[in-house]
């Protein structure tokens, strides 16, 4: 964890895990960046290659909905449509 910066979160499975790296990054104008980075570890990594579309069509509607909520925050398009 590096605060205000960046934070790492993993979610166990069986035979491994899923990882995921949340990076913060000042933009102009006040605005900030959000990167998320997801890596998979263990046996069944491959397999969890196939979930991997609905995963990022969640991390971009979650973002959207954040974007959303910041009081700042300039209008979003929808997923998909970035």
């Amino acid at each position: 964890m590096d605060e205000g910066r960046r934070f790492v979160t993993e979610c166990p499975m069986p035979l491994g895990k899923v990882v995921f790296g949340h990076f913060l990054e000042p933009v102009a104008g006040g605005r900030v960046r959000v990167i998320k980075r997801v890596e998979m570890e263990g046996a069944f990594g491959s397999l969890l290659l196939l979930v991997v579309p609905k995963m990022r069509r969640q991390i971009a509607e979650s973002l959207v909905a954040l974007g959303r909520r910041c009081p700042h925050g300039a209008p979003q398009p929808p997923p998909g449509e970035t």
